[in-house]
């Protein structure tokens, strides 16, 4: 298994799409769904594009859905890492849809 992240779209209307987004360590992988603005989606698009450049040092941070149990769906937060000239590191934060457990709500979630 490679490492890798992989977004599928699994539903959109007018205002909204929704993604999986899988993602793999090599070893585990995590899969969750969020919702997605289109205007969000062209930002952070716009926003990749510059950032490529910048392979001599820079951070990106990348984030849809919101986390915590106020949010529908999930969330998916990665950031982008040049340490090195031409070497990209990527950590990701995923949080599932909150669901009921007992006396509380909880969210499978994962951190790669």
């Amino acid at each position: 298994m490679k490492p890798s992240i992989k977004f599928t779209k699994i539903w959109f209307d007018d205002d909204l799409v929704e993604f999986r987004i899988s993602v793999s360590d090599g070893t585990s992988t995590f899969s969750n769904n969020v919702y997605v603005g289109h205007k969000d989606l062209e930002d952070h698009i716009a926003k990749l594009e510059v950032f490529k450049e910048h392979i001599y040092g820079g951070l990106h941070d990348l984030q849809f859905g919101g986390f915590g149990p106020e949010y529908a769906n999930g969330a998916f937060h990665a950031r982008f890492h040049f340490v090195v000239p031409g070497k990209l590191f990527i950590s990701t934060t995923q949080e599932s849809e909150y669901e009921e457990f007992g006396n509380k709500s909880v969210a499978p979630t994962a951190k790669l």
